[in-house]
C-alpha cells in the first residue's frame, strides 16, 4: 500500500531505514484505509522516516522511546516543541 504514496521505488529507499521502517507499510495501509490524499500521506510517511531515522542515529531502540523526552529535548536543541508537533499533527 505504501507505494499507492510513493509510486516511485527509488522514492522507497530513504524510507526504510531505523527501528520504525518495519512498520510504515503497515502505517501506509493505514492511512490509505482512512481516506488520506498522496500528498498528505506521503508528507505522514516523511514525518514517521525522519523519527525512524533521528532514532537510529541515537541508537535508541523503538522500546527505549519515550515521546515526551524527545519533545522536551528538542525545545532545548531549537526543534519543534511538543506544541508546534502537536499542530504539525493536525
Amino acid at each position: 500500500m505504501i507505494e499507492f504514496f510513493f509510486p516511485q521505488p527509488q522514492d522507497l529507499l530513504p524510507l526504510r531505514s531505523g527501528p520504525l521502517a518495519p512498520h510504515l507499510d503497515r502505517f501506509a495501509t493505514l492511512l490509505a484505509q482512512q481516506g488520506y490524499c498522496q500528498p498528505e500521506g506521503r508528507r505522514r510517511l516523511r514525518l514517521v522516516a525522519d523519527l525512524s531515522q533521528w532514532l537510529a542515529e541515537r541508537r535508541i531502540k523503538l522500546e527505549e522511546f519515550d515521546n515526551t523526552k524527545r519533545l522536551r529535548s528538542s525545545e532545548r536543541d531549537g526543534r519543534p516543541t511538543a506544541k508546534r508537533a502537536a499542530n504539525y499533527a493536525r
